[in-house]
């Protein structure tokens, strides 16, 4: 589980923002009890839940993007010295002349496999300037298992290894052999496959950490071919049917056409030969058919219906459980943004109940503008993020609840609606928006913009 991940020159954060997992002290409510929130880990509670909340361009895709990011320096191996598509990922601050070629730098510690590890990387967009990882067990000292470097005047990267090391000799030389500016320590595992057990419990762990938006994903791939059907399937069921839903039953069928002539011409103006092959093998295209299942009365057997027929809440609920699911199963964190937007305010706590009551070391970031949520009675005020971004810099920050001050979920969302938290939207008042208004209207109606 993620204890802590700070981001550094990263988009709009200019300076280093640390995001803490940690619980505080404040009691559970409702049907909850503290262990559905969280999880203790080496004596520290850690959250399996964050939301962030604030205006559009307050800076919580960029939060976000952070895991993205981190999973891809961890898991892409650039083993590539020429080409464009191994250049890291360019993220820096771009609103002061400081940082436009200054490195950015994630940190982020966290614990699996019974340690805790902190692991930090940064890097320009032409190399990696420094990355190491340090392991804890227990309370025990933490140990350093390597240190990498880049010299940009000699062109070299540079790894050491401390007597402390838990990476075994020929690793070593594995990976001196094999590293190369673009590329961290840790993604040297992804082709080579070496038997190092620091290095694949780093690997593993943000192997599946990504960023989702549920509504860009289509249904019927995130449902076919799993190996966990027999237990995602009435999960989802079950959690519908709780919710109200009419929905009874859902199949994918595989279907097949053949690709005519002038579409393979097309397709290969598109991709090289070799691409194709492995997209359309046979010269056929297989396309994945959602259907949902409903009981009617007048009929024993049952309806079958598109999914094109269903509500966008309904499939967003559903793509949402999916997600939740795979972050349950896989134990690993992950990022949701742009969450709930379809989904009924009592719909999304279902979901999330699911969520809390079934994960262990499971963790979820979610992004949302469902401020029902600010008002759900179990909510533990620790979970809330509130991002805003300063109007003169352009920086963005974030800020916590003060339990001390606030007792009432009622409280936090009026407050944040009052402009609190973060909760100032830059939309003029209502006398000087009525004369825009006229403006505009009149302009549309002479079809001509007049200053």
């Amino acid at each position: 589980m993620i204890e802590f991940i700070a981001l550094t020159n990263f988009f709009s954060f200019k300076n280093r923002t640390e995001f803490s997992l940690k619980a505080t002290k404040e009691k559970p409510r409702g049907m909850f009890s503290g262990e559905d929130w969280w999880t203790e880990v080496d004596g520290i509670k850690l959250l399996k839940t964050a939301f962030l909340l604030g205006n559009n361009g307050s800076g919580k895709t960029n939060f976000l993007n952070g895991l993205s990011v981190l999973n891809e320096l961890v898991t892409v191996n650039r083993n590539s010295k020429t080409s464009s598509r191994y250049r890291l990922p360019n993220v820096s601050f771009l609103l002061s002349e400081e940082t436009k070629n200054a490195p950015s730098a994630i940190e982020v510690a966290f614990h699996t496999a019974g340690y805790r590890y902190t692991y930090y990387i940064s890097w320009k967009q032409d190399y990696i300037v420094e990355e190491h990882l340090l392991r804890q067990e227990g309370k025990k000292k933490e140990k350093l298992i390597f240190t990498r470097e880049f010299s940009k005047e000699k062109d070299i990267v540079v790894v050491s290894y401390p007597q402390s090391t838990t990476i075994p000799t020929p690793v070593q030389e594995l990976i001196n052999q094999n590293i190369l500016k673009y590329s961290s320590v840790i993604s040297i595992y992804d082709n080579k496959n070496f038997e190092c057990e620091d290095i694949r419990n780093v690997y593993n762990y943000f192997r599946y950490v990504d960023l989702w938006n549920v509504k860009k994903y289509e249904l019927a791939t995130m449902l076919a071919k799993r190996s966990n059907e027999k237990l995602l399937k009435p999960i989802i069921l079950s959690i519908l049917k709780d919710m109200g839903s009419t929905i009874y039953d859902y199949k994918v069928d595989t279907l097949t056409f053949d690709i005519a002539d002038d579409e393979r011409e097309f397709l290969l103006t598109r991709m090289s030969e070799e691409e194709y092959r492995a997209n359309f093998p046979s010269d056929k295209r297989t396309v994945q058919k959602l259907q949902f299942g409903y009981k009617v009365v007048e009929k024993e057997e049952t309806v079958w219906l598109p999914e094109n027929l269903e509500s966008e809440g309904t499939l967003e609920a559903i793509r949402l459980i999916i997600v939740l699911f795979d972050s349950i199963w896989r134990r690993t964190p992950i990022a949701i943004d742009e969450c709930a937007q379809s989904i009924h305010p009592k719909a999304l706590e279902f979901i999330l109940s699911f969520f809390l009551k079934s994960s262990d070391t499971a963790q979820i970031f979610i992004a949302t503008q469902a401020l029902a949520l600010l008002k759900w009675e179990n909510l533990r005020r620790d979970t809330l993020r509130f991002f805003e971004k300063d109007k003169t810099t352009g920086c963005s920050s974030f800020t916590t609840i003060n339990n001390r001050t606030l007792h009432r979920n009622n409280q936090i969302y009026d407050l944040y609606m009052n402009k609190t938290f973060g909760g100032e939207v830059n939309i003029m008042e209502k006398e000087p928006w009525i004369k825009t208004l006229s403006k505009i209207s009149q302009c549309m109606i002479n079809r001509c913009w007049e200053e």
